[in-house]
């Protein structure tokens, strides 16, 4: 029994035991396995490389794909992009040209205003180098006129002086009485004239009252006529001229304030006192007749028995407050004239008229 299983172990085939065989193929059969597991995983690996490549085509291809989208995306946006670049530069453009006619139309304003402000500093420059140029004509005209002035009131004083001189010494060399002579009597006259003509109002008032002082001028007195005199705007106020004689005078804007005129004379078809003011004057006996009074005041003034007879006294006289009582005011007009409160107690008012009193 034990040589039946050794001789099943040790069984010969052609020279080799079983044992042999097994191990043969045994040596053969690991080969064989790595080499189909080589084969095996070379396909598997090819397989995966294949299926790699395919994905990773497939992956190419969608990036691809995202690439030609993201590619178009970034095309049109770029597009939009410049677009709006293009946009943004021509309105950037525009802009700057609008900023460049602006900037010229101001540099042209600038210059226009520069160039009108250049003619007014000059316009005013001129007109202040007149206005000195004549300030200093006219500093130097009133300079002259103010020396001309001082020399002519120096002039008149010595006239003045040497008219008094020249009548003191006539009145010494006649005792008093012009009257003797009519030849000095009108010497007098005619010098007198000569020098009215040549004095100022205040200086003619100083040589009226000095012949009037002398008795040269005083009615009943013969006194000298000054007949055309000029003593226009004299003013007499509250002076005493009492029986004082200036027939046909011209005595035009006198001021006789306050001033005592009883028995004046101021008659004659020349003589005008228009204009004047006997305010509160004392007029008694006073000599009127063919005087010129229009616009003449007589504002309470006293001219009882006063002659106005053929006195011209229309055009707005006034005369309030007055009296004229026992005055003789024959053929008087007192149109226009303003009378209120006026006394005519007595008073011949034959042919008189008081038309739009």
């Amino acid at each position: 029994m034990t040589d039946r299983p050794l001789n099943r172990h040790h069984w010969l085939y052609r020279g080799l035991t079983l044992k042999d065989i097994l191990t043969f193929v045994l040596s053969l059969l690991l080969p064989l396995m790595l080499g189909i597991f080589t084969i095996v995983i070379s396909f598997h690996e090819q397989n995966v490389v294949t299926q790699q490549r395919i994905e990773d085509r497939q992956l190419a291809r969608e990036q691809h794909k995202q690439d030609l989208n993201i590619s178009r995306q970034h095309c049109g946006q770029d597009w939009n992009t410049s677009f709006e670049q293009h946009a943004q530069y021509k309105e950037i453009a525009r802009l700057q040209r609008l900023q460049d006619e602006l900037k010229h139309e101001l540099d042209l304003n600038i210059s226009r205003v520069q160039r009108e402000l250049d003619k007014e500093i000059a316009a005013l420059k001129r007109a202040q180098d007149n206005d000195f140029a004549e300030k200093r004509q006219n500093l130097s005209f009133s300079q002259s006129q103010h020396e001309l002035d001082v020399a002519l009131n120096r002039y008149r004083d010595i006239l003045l002086v040497s008219y008094v001189k020249m009548i003191g010494k006539f009145l010494q060399d006649s005792k008093g009485n012009l009257s003797v002579d009519s030849l000095i009597h009108n010497l007098i006259r005619a010098k007198t004239l000569i020098v009215i003509r040549q004095l100022d109002p205040v200086r003619k008032r100083h040589l009226n009252l000095f012949l009037y002082e002398v008795g040269i001028l005083t009615y009943g007195q013969s006194p000298i006529v000054l007949s055309s005199a000029d003593l226009n705007d004299i003013d007499w106020m509250g002076s005493n001229l009492s029986y004082i004689s200036l027939v046909d005078v011209t005595m035009r804007n006198n001021s006789f304030f306050y001033c005592f005129l009883i028995g004046v004379d101021f008659h004659g078809q020349q003589t005008d006192l228009s204009d004047s003011n006997f305010y509160k004057g004392n007029l008694q006996h006073a000599l009127f007749h063919h005087t010129r009074l229009h616009r003449t005041n007589f504002t309470s003034a006293n001219l009882t028995t006063a002659d106005l007879t053929r006195s011209i006294l229309e055009a707005k006289a006034i005369i309030e407050c007055s009296y004229f009582n026992n005055a003789s005011i024959s053929k008087e007009m007192f149109d226009h004239s303003r009378i209120s409160h006026v006394s005519f107690y007595r008073t011949a008012a034959i042919y008189s008229t008081f038309r739009k009193c």
